[in-house]
């Protein structure tokens, strides 16, 4: 497996569990090792954000898709109540959207990919926090070795 397919993986399979071993994995520091922690943080923090932005286009397809799937049920419910002889009240169009099953399936899905999405960027924020950290630790082992030389 690539570390793309490994990423994506990671993606589809993100939950709270998921998100969690990451985050123990991801801001776990090596305080021997302070250079190269220090090297691969770049390339750590470039997987996720390309992740995130991966995220972000799921988010806002589902989005668009939303929108159409609301626009057409809005015209369904305006055909119906012109057949019925009744007017098309906003509250009754909203309501030919809110019992539409496939509205509902959209719905569930881009608060899924939303949630997906705010787990990415708290991964990204934690990198962040984690770079800080490593310089500090490593600004402070260079003033230990000043002391000691």
């Amino acid at each position: 497996m690539t570390k793309a397919t490994d990423l994506l993986t990671a993606y589809d399979n993100l939950d709270w569990d998921v998100y969690i071993a990451l985050s123990e994995d991801l801001t776990h520091i090596n305080e021997v090792q302070i250079d190269d922690e220090l090297s691969k943080q770049a390339t750590l923090f470039s997987y996720y954000s390309g992740l995130y932005e991966y995220a972000k286009r799921d988010s806002e397809i589902t989005e668009v898709e939303l929108t159409k799937c609301q626009a057409e049920a809005r015209i369904k419910g305006q055909a119906e109540c012109e057949a019925a002889g009744t007017r098309p009240t906003v509250a009754v169009l909203d309501s030919f959207v809110n019992t539409d099953e496939f509205c509902a399936k959209i719905t569930l899905s881009l608060i899924e990919t939303k949630y997906k999405l705010g787990l990415l960027k708290s991964l990204m924020q934690s990198l962040s926090h984690k770079k800080d950290c490593l310089i500090q630790l490593s600004a402070n082992q260079r003033d230990e070795k000043k002391i000691y030389s």
